[in-house]
C-alpha cells in the first residue's frame, strides 16, 4: 500500500482498472486525502496481444489501499534514457548521475559506493530523481510501461 507522502505527480504505480478488477500501470495526476486521480487506461486487443489504451474521463480516485508499487527492471531504467555500463545487471547513469542496479533493486552511486538505500520501485527511483536533478522520469508518448 502507496501512503500520499510517497508519492508525486508525474509517478507511475500500479493501480486498478475501472471495475476494480485488473492491476494496470497507471500515472498519477493528482493526490489528495481521498485518493489519487490516475490517467485511466483499458486493455484493448490488438494484433499483438494486448495493450493499455489511454481513455478520457473519470472523476473516481484511486483509493491509496489499492495502489501498489511498480517494480524496478531494465526496462524502465532504458525507458528513462539511462546509460547502460557494460552489463545488464550493473551501472546505469543519467543527467551525470549514477545508479547500480541488482536483481530488483537500483542504488544510487558516488565513486562506486552505495549511498542511498535500496529503491525497489519506480516511483522511489522517479521521486530521488527528481530531488537530485530536478527532472522527472517520464516515458515518451505518454506510455505507462516500457516497450
Amino acid at each position: 500500500m502507496l501512503t500520499k507522502e510517497e508519492l508525486r505527480i508525474g509517478n507511475y504505480i500500479i493501480g486498478k482498472d475501472v471495475n476494480g478488477h485488473r492491476d494496470i500501470n497507471q500515472r498519477v495526476l493528482e493526490l489528495s486525502q481521498d485518493g489519487i486521480a490516475v490517467s485511466p487506461f483499458s486493455v484493448v486487443a490488438t494484433g499483438r496481444g494486448f495493450e493499455l489504451v489511454q481513455e478520457t474521463g473519470t472523476d473516481r480516485p484511486l483509493l491509496y489501499g489499492w495502489a501498489k508499487g511498480i517494480p524496478i527492471d531494465t526496462n524502465w531504467l532504458k525507458e528513462f534514457g539511462f546509460t547502460a555500463g557494460p552489463h545488464e545487471y550493473g551501472d546505469f547513469s543519467k543527467s551525470g548521475f549514477s545508479f547500480k542496479f541488482q536483481v530488483g533493486q537500483c542504488y544510487f552511486v558516488v565513486d562506486q559506493n552505495k549511498i542511498s538505500r535500496p529503491l525497489k520501485f519506480i516511483h522511489e527511483l522517479q521521486n530521488l530523481f527528481a530531488d537530485l536533478s530536478g527532472e522527472l522520469l517520464e516515458l515518451p508518448d505518454g506510455k505507462t510501461k516500457p516497450s
